[in-house]
């Protein structure tokens, strides 16, 4: 160590120094101050020691003691000047340690001083050899964003794809937010593929942008930036959501949709085609597409009628019979909507006349309605009335404060039993609500949900009133709904449930629903409480808040374990012989859509089951095709009754979709190789490409621009063939071509029923020119090797093998 003191250093003192630190620290320190005061240039010693560290990226290494050290002596010598050669060769070498070292190395060695000259050339070396992480962390410790780095450095850098290293770019400026983020709205729009034509990698995924932009405007709230494009996205795929509950689902009544349809439309005209292109071809009801037309034609002719009705036209309470109806006259139904009558509705509420015991409890059951996550509406319930707390009103008027104090003595009441259904996300809303008052803990809170899994002995839920039940319509009941059929004969009518919460005044169903919801709970109590006091005397001294409290049985937890090990068991002796991925063949249940896609990518043949097919018309393609049947939950027994059991396998809906193939893969023994991944088209499952190389794709789109041009666009005779040797372990289809006047891909072979003809689908894609192009001859989707094949083989890993 005596060369160290006098500002060398040695490979074995190098060695020494990382010994020390990890023995000594307090001796490092004596060592690395005693260096630096005695050393001729410091900087020059520190530069060398932080090249030679161990573990640069670990806390407490020898980078920090050297960190420390160097901040000790120059604030005991303010006065110093840092040698030039000496930043050079700092500044590429900062980002190797962890950030607050890094961070604290750039100030100490002063890169930015006397000016930016060195810091800018670094910046730009960086981009060029595509070290994008050192460029972002010079430019945003420094705090140099700028309009000029923004459009030559991050906008082309965002469209390689490094999204996480354009949003630290951004974190530091509201400059570049306002820059970026309108950018990226009018790509939603159309993608400018020739401005990015000379960035190498470029590539555009509108799905991945839309994702990416939503996150980032939640990321940077700028209240005065519009994102119309985003906006109108957003809206069209909420009211896609409700046209599906509604048309799919029939769990919508027409009013609601009615009500919400025209709230995200919000009067605009590109809302408007994209929702009649959407109920006219997605769900088949060309009469309402054109009556949605017709409405807004009125409108923005300015005709005073334009209040044409959609679907509220439409019958869809003739079941109403069918469900159960509120038991208190509509009459008693109270709307609580200002100060005065908050006050009227917290003495009713708090009067226990009639109550003798100071022990006795008052029932009142309790629901919230939502509305983006906003709290909307409170019905609170006793046996002779219900109260809606109109909490969407109190907020528009500025009264929060007094509801909140009256939602506070609510949930701290002891006399008062709150009876609520599955309250958990209601909890969880309320006190982001109501912080200051909102108790952590309600007192005397029931949620009767907790008594679906209460012990048979109590025979509050017989074991006849626990099949599948299900509505009129034959689809399962779920929920609230499904507690009301088994113990009051009737289920819910759930069909308000998603509708416009915010709209004053409620319309009349909207109304009934929210006090049914919460009446329907004090009549839940009050059948449940009867079968508890008729089901003997073994529950003596036993209530249902009691009940709900109690953990499971102990001889319910040895069943429970001894089904796992007799499930595992069987698992375990079902041996198969290894099987090649390619050779193996599934049918998916509808439920588990996306686990086909998946299994598609590693290359397994597999279809997925028709929504509209019978169990038994699906086991009958099953049989006839030799595949396997992936399902899960209750369907699993139906199939095993005319499916051969051991082709059947049962998995957990709960698991990920890669957890999901994972089981298959290892119950079946199946062998997966590097060459199989991707060897299947996800979308059509054809195992057959029309393989294009880099340069024969570049052609393609600039046919592609030629043909999307104002201009009309020579003919062009020219035929692309499939690449028939290289293919990375792809089936070339050599039966097909690329007709490039229209970009069509033409397939001679009929060897299935699928379309001999179809379009290229190249969306807003710049290719990379080194690599090859997988066409699927099907479907014409596009594949190539990139970012999405490392993501599935780092996920599958532990069962790919080597390809020989």
């Amino acid at each position: 160590m005596s060369l160290l003191q006098a500002g060398f250093l040695s490979d074995k003192d190098m060695q020494e120094l990382n010994v020390i630190a990890r023995r000594d620290p307090k001796k490092l320190s004596s060592i690395l101050q005693t260096s630096f005061s005695t050393a001729p240039c410091p900087f020059d010693l520190a530069l060398k020691m932080l090249r030679g560290a161990q573990n640069k990226k670990k806390p407490r290494s020898l980078c920090d003691y050297i960190v420390e050290a160097l901040k000790k002596w120059t604030h005991e010598n303010p006065h110093h000047d840092v040698p030039m050669s000496v930043k050079r060769q700092i500044v590429p070498i900062v980002c190797d340690f962890i950030k607050a070292n890094s961070q604290a190395l750039v100030f100490l060695f002063q890169v930015d001083k006397p000016n930016l000259t060195l810091v800018e050339e670094h910046i730009y070396r960086f981009n060029q050899a595509k070290d994008y992480t050192k460029m972002i962390f010079l430019i945003a410790t420094l705090n140099l964003q700028c309009p000029a780095y923004t459009d030559q450095l991050v906008i082309p850098m965002l469209v390689q794809g490094e999204n996480f290293l354009a949003e630290k770019y951004m974190q530091g400026s509201i400059g570049a937010q306002r820059r970026i983020l309108p950018l990226i709205d009018t790509w939603l729009n159309a993608f400018p593929i020739e401005q990015f034509r000379n960035v190498s990698g470029a590539f555009i995924k509108h799905k991945s942008l839309r994702k990416l932009l939503s996150r980032w405007q939640e990321m940077f709230p700028l209240t005065d930036i519009d994102l119309p494009n985003l906006r109108r996205l957003k809206a069209v795929g909420q009211i896609r959501f409700f046209l599906q509950r509604y048309y799919r689902e029939t769990s919508m009544s027409a009013r609601a949709l009615e009500d919400l349809v025209h709230k995200y439309i919000n009067n605009e005209r590109d809302i408007v085609q994209s929702v009649c292109k959407m109920v006219h071809g997605e769900f088949c009801d060309q009469h309402r597409a054109r009556k949605l037309q017709q409405r807004y034609n009125r409108r923005h002719r300015g005709d005073t009628d334009s209040s044409v009705e959609v679907w509220s036209d439409s019958e869809d309470d003739l079941d109403a019979e069918y469900y159960l109806p509120l038991k208190v006259d509509f009459n008693r139904v109270l709307m609580v909507d200002s100060a005065e009558k908050l006050s009227a509705c917290e003495q009713d509420l708090h009067n226990m006349e009639g109550f003798a015991s100071s022990e006795e409890h008052k029932l009142i059951g309790f629901d919230a309605e939502w509305s983006n996550e906003e709290l909307s509406l409170i019905q609170l319930a006793v046996f002779n009335k219900v109260f809606l707390v109109d909490v969407y009103t109190f907020r528009q008027m500025g009264q929060t404060n007094e509801l909140a104090a009256f939602v506070g003595r609510l949930f701290k009441s002891k006399r008062l039993l709150k009876l609520a259904f599955g309250v958990g996300n209601d909890l969880m809303l309320l006190r982001r609500e109501f912080k200051a008052s909102m108790p952590d803990q309600p007192t005397n809170l029931l949620d009767v949900m907790k008594l679906r899994n209460a012990n048979p002995r109590y025979q509050l839920l017989p074991e006849g009133n626990r099949q599948e039940p299900v509505d009129h319509c034959g689809k399962k009941l779920t929920g609230l709904s499904r507690m009301v059929f088994q113990t009051l004969g009737k289920p819910l009518d759930k069909r308000e449930q998603i509708s416009d919460w915010e709209r004053r005044p409620l319309h009349l169903k909207q109304a009934i629903y929210a006090a049914t919801d919460a009446y329907c709970l004090l009549q839940v109590y009050e059948e449940l409480d009867k079968r508890l006091t008729e089901s003997g005397a073994e529950t003596k001294n036993k209530s249902l808040f009691s009940i709900s409290c109690e953990a499971p049985t102990a001889d319910g937890k040895k069943q429970k374990k001894a089904q796992q090990t007799t499930t595992e068991a069987s698992t375990s002796s079902s041996k198969h012989e290894p099987i090649s991925v390619r050779d193996f063949r599934v049918m998916c249940d509808v439920m588990l859509g996306d686990l086909c896609m998946t299994l598609r990518n590693l290359g397994m043949d597999a279809t997925e089951r028709g929504a509209n097919t019978t169990i038994e018309e699906c086991a009958e393609v099953a049989k006839v095709e030799g595949r396997h049947i992936l399902t899960c939950g209750a369907p699993y027994d139906a199939f095993c009754k005319v499916y051969p059991r051991e082709m059947c396998t049962k998995l957990k809906q709960d698991d990920k979709r890669n957890d999901q193939a994972l089981q298959v893969v290892k119950k079946y023994e199946i062998q997966i190789t590097d060459e199989d991944v991707f060897s299947r088209c996800q979308l059509c499952n054809r195992d057959k490409f029309l393989i294009l190389k880099g340069q024969d794709m570049e052609r393609v789109h600039r046919r592609k621009l030629a043909l999307e041009s104002q201009e009309q666009s020579e003919p062009c005779n020219e035929i692309l063939e499939t690449v028939t040797e290289g293919g990375e372990g792809k089936s070339a289809d050599v039966t097909s071509h690329l007709r490039m006047n229209d970009l069509v891909i033409v397939r001679s072979s009929t060897d299935d029923d699928r379309p001999t003809e179809v379009a290229l689908k190249l969306d807003s894609l710049l290719p990379p020119k080194d690599r090859l192009f997988f066409c699927c001859s099907a479907c014409g989707k596009i594949y190539w090797k990139g970012g999405h094949l490392c993501e599935i083989s780092q996920s599958f890993a532990n069962v790919l093998v080597k390809s020989k």
